[in-house]
């Protein structure tokens, strides 16, 4: 369900950290090689128990017996040299490998189940690639204060509830949704709080601009931009924002943009949120707003056919 080249970065990021540990556990016990045979000596001998046990199970020799003598013998070896460790003056752990997570040993995974580690680096890189970068770390459902909307508080919190239940249980048959108001009533810090909550399930959010977005296919097409580079993320990814509607210049260009990206996104089953200051003859005028979101936008409804439409109170 994780974005595959975020799964992928993160992957190759946990096969590094993991590399380097080993290494550089491997350069503290060539140190101390040098400076103490007898250690060097006894990491040889822990070295050869696996030749040792494997020995073992060729010969008529009773292993379960074999095993417990060579687990006595290794712990005897490991703790001889961890007292020369300590009379070195140093850690009597300092030849082991040093992993950033004890459970998962930065494989990412304990057995074959991903570790809480590696989930919670995908869901920051998940944050990261949403365009919403570190504001969406800040802007979560519990930083609302609807007590801003004074007389419309309570309509607010009505909205906000309904927010939540559809942030938690998001999935590819959640509605659409149009976010109408004017600028600086929290539109954006919404769809941060709901991408925040859809991003932590495992669902790749992207989130951009309007005008952004109607640059970056004019990019593609007249001046010489490689075909779906900058543009494949409005139609692939599980939940597109698109913020601010209607900032972009006009023209048939930008409508078609918008046209073609929600179009492609509902036939894919790929829910869409879209804010907008515009209210709802200016949306009908620009774009024609029956063949771009399914029917006639009316503010403050919350009618499910193609786009529910959410009237942020002033």
């Amino acid at each position: 369900m994780y974005n595959a080249d975020n799964y992928r970065k993160v992957k190759e990021e946990y096969n590094l950290k993991r590399a380097n540990a080993i290494a550089n556990a491997e350069a503290r016990k060539a140190e101390i090689h040098s400076v103490s045979p007898e250690i060097k000596m006894i990491d040889a001998a822990l070295a050869a128990t696996g030749i040792k046990l494997f020995a073992a199970t060729l010969s008529r020799e009773s292993v379960p017996e074999k095993i417990e003598e060579l687990k006595k013998e290794n712990l005897a070896l490991q703790e001889d040299k961890r007292e020369i460790l300590r009379m070195l003056g140093y850690p009597a752990d300092y030849t082991e490998v040093k992993y950033e997570c004890d459970k998962c040993k930065d494989t990412g995974y304990v057995d074959t189940r991903m570790c809480d580690c590696m989930r919670h680096r995908i869901i920051k890189e998940g944050f990261m690639s949403s365009g919403l970068g570190y504001l969406i770390e800040e802007q979560s459902f519990d930083s609302i204060n609807v007590s801003y909307y004074g007389e419309y508080e309570r309509e607010m919190k009505n909205m906000i509830d309904w927010l939540k239940e559809y942030a938690k249980n998001f999935s590819m048959s959640s509605e659409n949704l149009l976010f109408v108001g004017g600028t600086g009533l929290g539109k954006t810090h919404v769809a941060s709080a709901i991408a925040k909550e859809v991003i932590e399930k495992g669902y790749d959010v992207f989130y951009e601009s309007a005008s952004n977005i109607v640059s970056d296919f004019e990019y593609e097409k007249f001046r010489g931009g490689k075909e779906g580079v900058r543009t494949d993320r409005y139609f692939d990814s599980d939940l597109l924002i698109i913020d601010d509607l209607g900032s972009e210049l006009s023209g048939q260009f930008a409508v078609t943009c918008f046209y073609n990206i929600i179009n492609t996104r509902m036939n894919r089953k790929k829910p869409t949120i879209i804010s907008t200051n515009l209210g709802e003859e200016d949306l009908n005028e620009k774009y024609e707003a029956g063949p771009i979101f399914g029917s006639p936008i009316r503010e403050n409804s919350r009618r499910k056919s193609e786009y529910i439409s959410l009237m942020v109170p002033t």
